[in-house]
């Protein structure tokens, strides 16, 4: 801290001899007063005293001593050394700390006078000898708040380290408006004001008796308890507890100091809400700007020895919060989410009083806010069974994310509907609340609720719903129970795949089961995407596997590429065997058959062949190349079967047309080839040969398949 510094003495009269700042001709004008002989020359007990007034402008706060100067030639000469505190620190400064900086000047030693000094301030703790002068002091000081303090006493070194420490137990605001005068021979004014504390000489004391609005310290002490009792306890030391209240919540002059330190014992005797209500309501005896920093001390002071929950419930019973001109200074919403994390009942019962006529609608939401951000989602189920469903729409209305607890979509389904309702207005802007709460009637399973939070959020729904599959292991059925909201948005679903090219093959086999093939057609989704959905164990495939199967045979006959021979290898195989072995579940089959040839009235129950012969015309139409066969099915039985359906969709295609039939890229690239896949037909059972002619092996063939 940098402390400027003025010298005043005698030079032709009294006046500013030496400075080390330039103050306004107001401050000159000030100082000059204070710093001259304080009353009639007097010898004795009083030849220096200390002075401390605020100047004009609030820019500094002086601090002074003064001494007699019978050196001078003049009689009444004084020397006064003056030192300018920065009021912006004034609440730091310790002035008895600040003693051992005066310094009475020679004659030929004014310049050291003309630059500042820097000192850090600190805080030691002294003892003040005599408490109970001292309780008589602070007693006349902020019981007669108005008055200007007089103090006899034989010496002004007798009270001086007493006046200091009443000066250091104030808090800033008070400090920098407080003036006090350790040596005043005659009263002493600052601009026409009586400084507020000021110490006299026996033999000046008859001067004051004329002085109507001064208070004389009286010679009894105060009562037992009294306030003043314990604030002069305190003097000398800073980290006391009445004066660290002080110093933190102070505001205002000294009529607020005693009605402060009354609210203090009156909440630290408190022991349940109801005797805290109390305390918060005397602050009311204070004005309504300086009461936030108190109310605030006492919420969260550590020296009250009740929870936050029973503190902010004596706030809120006490009307306060009615009239609070700012609640955000009071931190309400911090108060309250520690009181609803230690325990969610007080929190719901904070909510239920914030909602009363006494407490101001600014700071029940700032209550609301925090008892919200105290709650965990499943907390809301105590509300729901208590039916409090205006203190629950309050609390959303605070934090919509509430609504994430899955066991909240695990209720009744007109409590979904209700809760659904409530969140709809809260969920529609910014999607940061709608997620986790749509993410959680996904987790759930609860087809009511998806299916109303699908008519006003559909987007958001498939890609929870897509993210939910992705993420597990398995497909649970809780997400088969909601596969219908895929069928119904098949471009939001088209649009999960295209920005997840790797999604889980049991998320597939969801997607398979849901839709139909024509729905994915011409959406950008990759058809290598669904070749992860090969399965393992045939076996134990369930319906809702078949039905999958058969959506990726269905978009393998559709695709024009080679990869329609690749999807038509992870499907036919298993859809073949089913059929064989009259294990083909109906929801399968349903969608295959709408797709597949029909052979007549008396044909179409053989599902085997109305299958080969279905591959056989996209082989036939798409001109897949040779390999194709292979990549549909590794069975040397099946492959032949494939060659005579082709041969025969061949000749029959040719003879329909009436043209010869064509030799060009197709499963035959010329006549011998053709002729090589005749001859594969007509072996029957006697080999089997591949579609290139070469022998694939003998081994045992099964029988025809129906």
């Amino acid at each position: 801290m940098q402390i400027e510094q003025a010298l005043h003495g005698y030079e032709r009269g009294h006046g500013l001899l030496a400075s080390s700042v330039e103050l306004s001709p107001a401050s000159q004008q000030t100082m000059l007063v204070l710093s001259d002989l304080s009353g009639p020359r007097e010898g004795g007990g009083y030849s220096t005293y200390l002075t401390a007034y605020p100047l004009p402008g609030d820019r500094f706060y002086v601090f002074a001593r003064t001494w007699l100067a019978p050196e001078l030639a003049r009689p009444g000469c004084v020397w006064t050394h003056s030192l300018l505190l920065p009021m912006g620190e004034i609440g730091s400064v310790c002035l008895h700390e600040l003693l051992r900086e005066f310094r009475r000047p020679e004659t030929s030693d004014q310049m050291w006078y003309q630059a500042p000094i820097t000192r850090t301030p600190t805080q030691k703790k002294h003892e003040v000898a005599d408490t109970a002068k001292g309780a008589r002091l602070i007693q006349a000081l902020y019981g007669w708040p108005s008055a200007t303090v007089w103090l006899q006493a034989e010496t002004s070194a007798e009270d001086e380290l007493l006046v200091l420490s009443v000066w250091e137990q104030q808090w800033a605001s008070l400090r920098s408006r407080f003036s006090f005068s350790t040596g005043s021979l005659a009263p002493r004014s600052r601009d026409g004001k009586k400084l507020d504390l000021q110490v006299v000489p026996f033999r000046a004391a008859s001067s004051w008796n004329f002085e109507k609005s001064a208070r004389e310290v009286s010679i009894e002490g105060p009562r037992p308890g009294c306030w003043a009792n314990r604030c002069a306890a305190e003097l000398g030391n800073q980290d006391g507890p009445s004066t660290r209240y002080l110093h933190r919540v102070g505001l205002g002059g000294r009529e607020s100091f005693e009605q402060l330190v009354e609210i203090l014992i009156e909440a630290e005797g408190a022991t349940s809400a109801p005797e805290l209500t109390i305390a918060f309501q005397e602050t009311r005896r204070l004005r309504a700007k300086h009461r936030g920093p108190v109310v605030r001390f006492l919420l969260e002071t550590p020296s009250v020895e009740l929870s936050d929950a029973e503190r902010l419930l004596g706030l809120v019973r006490s009307g306060l919060l009615q009239d609070i001109d700012d609640p955000a200074e009071l931190d309400l919403e911090a108060v309250a989410r520690r009181a609803t994390a230690s325990r969610v009942q007080d929190g719901l019962e904070i909510a239920r009083l914030s909602r009363a006529d006494f407490v101001g609608e600014s700071s029940a939401r700032h209550i609301l806010s925090g008892v919200a951000g105290g709650l965990q989602p499943n907390d809301l189920l105590h509300l729901i069974d208590e039916q409090d469903w205006s203190v629950l729409a309050s609390l959303l209305d605070q934090r919509p994310a509430l609504g994430s607890s899955p066991q909240l979509w695990q209720t009744s389904r007109s409590t979904q509907d209700r809760l659904l309702h409530l969140l709809r207005p809260r969920l529609t802007g910014d999607s940061t609340d709608r997620v986790p709460v749509i993410e959680a009637v996904v987790e759930a399973g609860s087809r009511p609720a998806a299916e109303l939070a699908a008519q006003w959020w559909p987007v958001d729904v498939i890609v929870a719903l897509l993210d939910f599959v992705d993420a597990h292991e398995s497909l649970t059925r809780e997400a088969q129970d909601l596969s219908f909201l895929l069928s119904a948005s098949p471009r939001a679903v088209a649009s999960w795949l295209t920005g997840h090219p790797s999604p889980s093959s049991h998320l597939l086999l969801l997607i398979a089961y849901s839709l139909e093939p024509e729905d994915v057609i011409g959406l950008g989704i990759d058809d290598r995407q669904w070749l992860s959905m090969k399965p393992d164990h045939v076996e134990s495939l369930d319906a809702v596997g078949f039905r999958a199967l058969a959506f990726v045979y269905c978009l393998g006959l559709r695709s024009a590429d080679e990869v329609g021979s690749k999807l038509l290898g992870v499907a036919f195989d298993t859809l073949y065997r089913a059929a064989e072995e009259s294990r083909m579940p109906w929801l399968a089959w349903q969608l295959l058959e709408r797709r597949v040839p029909t052979l007549g009235l008396f044909k179409d129950w053989d599902r085997c062949e109305r299958l080969v012969r279905a591959v056989a015309d996209s082989i036939v139409q798409y001109r897949w190349p040779d390999r194709a066969l292979l990549a549909i099915s590794p069975s040397p039985w099946i492959q032949r079967k494939l060659m005579r359906a082709i041969v025969e969709r061949e000749h029959a295609q040719s003879s329909e047309s009436g043209r010869k039939r064509r030799k060009g890229p197709k499963v035959g690239r010329d006549e011998e080839a053709q002729g090589r896949y005749e001859q594969a037909v007509a072996d029957g059972d006697r080999g089997e040969v591949d579609h290139r002619g070469q022998s694939a092996g003998s081994g045992h063939e099964p029988p025809e398949a129906n």
